[in-house]
C-alpha cells in the first residue's frame, strides 16, 4: 500500500477543519497537523514537512502571508482557502484558490493536481 499524501491543514475554524479532515478520510490524503494561526505554523513548518498544505486565507493572526513565503521557500504546494475567487496580495496571484464553500470531489481533485506538479 503507497504511504499516504500528507497534508498540513492550516484553519482556524475548527467546524472547517473537521470537514476537511472527515472529506479526506477515506482518500490517499491524511491531515498530519491542524494549525490555527500564522505564528503556530510557522513554528511547525521548522521542525516538519508535509507533502502539501491547505491553507485559510484569513487566519486568528491575520492573512495567511508569512506562512506562504514558508511554504513557498520550501516547495511545498499549497492551496488558500478563502471565500473569495480572487486575491489582493500580490504575493498570492500565483497562488491555487480553493474556494469556500467546496466540494468534496473538488478539494480532492485540487489536491492531487498541485502534488502531481513537479517542483
Amino acid at each position: 500500500m503507497a504511504m499516504p499524501v500528507r497534508v498540513l491543514l492550516i484553519e482556524d475554524e475548527p467546524l472547517i477543519s473537521m470537514l476537511y479532515e472527515d472529506v479526506l478520510e477515506a482518500t490517499e490524503f491524511k491531515v498530519i497537523a491542524v494549525l490555527l494561526c500564522n505564528e503556530d505554523a510557522l513554528e511547525w513548518l521548522k521542525e516538519n514537512r508535509p507533502d502539501v498544505a491547505i491553507v485559510d486565507h484569513t487566519l486568528s493572526d491575520g492573512i495567511c502571508l508569512p506562512v506562504i513565503r514558508a511554504l513557498k521557500a520550501a516547495r511545498i504546494p499549497f492551496l488558500v482557502s478563502s471565500g473569495y475567487s480572487t486575491f489582493e496580495e500580490d504575493e498570492l496571484v500565483d497562488a491555487v484558490p480553493l474556494p469556500k464553500p467546496f466540494h468534496d470531489e473538488h478539494l480532492i481533485k485540487m489536491l492531487r493536481e498541485i502534488v502531481s506538479q513537479p517542483a
